[in-house]
């Protein structure tokens, strides 16, 4: 049985077309597909039967030599090229985000830390549970986190449960016990994860747009 594809095509649902259709029209590398059986839009590139109508390879030129590029998918999100913006895709729209810079993270973990001081009845319970019920509600940020306009989010775009954020928190605890130095991994990650991002596979960002689809 042939597959019947929609398009996505000036933020409207285009279709059914089949593959030799969707030649015929000209999609591109980008072009949101989905079809019955698919969770979310995704774009052409990473859906197995359509790689054969195109392939991407975004390439740089640096120092004169080429050098391949390429866009990673992880999940419902395409972390992009330049290494500092991602773009989530959900069934209503897109959201954009850019990595929450070094300054933001530090404003909120200071305000974080600091009601976690005078909030906290029992060491070590108090904060986990602040950090760990905040960081699995549909917010996804702690209120520190919330100030600065960023969020926590799964490396795959989903939700963060409660367990997710608990291992984040106690890695956090281990990032840093010798002078920090789990945070300041920030730096030299691709994504800008802490240690404790790595371990427990989250991202921090901050959404700079976002574009509803149409139906």
């Amino acid at each position: 049985m042939n597959t019947i594809y929609f398009i996505v095509h000036n933020s409207e649902k285009q279709g059914p077309y089949s593959k030799s259709e969707l030649v015929g029209i000209g999609i591109k590398a980008q072009t949101l597909i989905w079809y019955e059986g698919l969770a979310n839009w995704t774009e052409a590139r990473y859906i197995a039967d359509l790689q054969d109508i195109f392939q991407y390879k975004p390439m740089y030129i640096e120092g004169g030599n080429h050098t391949q590029v390429y866009e990673e998918r992880i999940g419902n999100v395409v972390y992009h090229a330049d290494k500092m913006h991602l773009t989530l895709f959900t069934p209503q729209g897109e959201i954009y985000f850019e990595y929450a810079n070094f300054g933001d993270r530090l404003v909120s973990f200071i305000i974080d830390r600091l009601i976690c001081l005078f909030a906290s009845i029992v060491p070590i319970v108090g904060p986990w549970l602040y950090y760990a019920i905040l960081h699995s509600t549909v917010e996804q940020a702690t209120l520190g986190q919330r100030a600065m306009n960023i969020r926590c989010l799964s490396m795959e775009g989903n939700s963060i449960d409660f367990g997710q954020a608990t291992g984040r928190f106690f890695m956090s605890i281990v990032s840093g016990i010798i002078f920090f130095i789990g945070y300041f991994l920030f730096f030299g990650n691709d994504k800008k994860q802490t240690l404790h991002d790595s371990v427990a596979k989250t991202v921090v960002v901050k959404e700079i747009g976002r574009k509803n689809y149409k139906f």
